[in-house]
């Protein structure tokens, strides 16, 4: 939540596809609410699950933001290319591998609460 370049916006968002991805619902709307705290309307949350380059995000952030899905939904397809062209816009290998990591961390706990019926929504 304060890490010196991935805002929170973006972390949101971040946690919100991954959860809609994977359907988990009480990421979903934990992290539906947030969006709804930073000026978000239900329209334009409920578009971003099928369009998420609509995000209202700096371009900078929608990069990184749709190339964390891309990591989740379809590793194999990363390319060094689209790590390159995250650096070109000032994202560091860090930066990079905090947003992934951030996004990835988002599915085992949905695993685990599947397995043992444990989620609440």
């Amino acid at each position: 939540m304060n890490h010196p370049t991935l805002g929170f916006a973006l972390l949101s968002l971040i946690r919100f596809l991954v959860a809609k991805e994977y359907d988990y619902q009480f990421c979903t709307h934990f992290n539906y609410n947030f969006l709804k705290m930073q000026g978000m309307d239900d329209d334009d949350i409920e578009k971003l699950s099928s369009q998420p380059e609509t995000a209202p995000i700096e371009d900078k952030d929608k990069a990184m933001l749709l190339f964390v899905l891309k990591a989740i939904k379809t590793p194999d397809d990363v390319t060094q290319k689209d790590v390159e062209a995250l650096h070109e816009m000032g994202w560091s290998d860090r930066d990079i591998y905090d947003a992934t990591f951030h996004g990835a961390g988002m599915i085992g706990p949905r695993f685990l609460m599947k397995a043992f019926k444990m989620d609440t929504c």
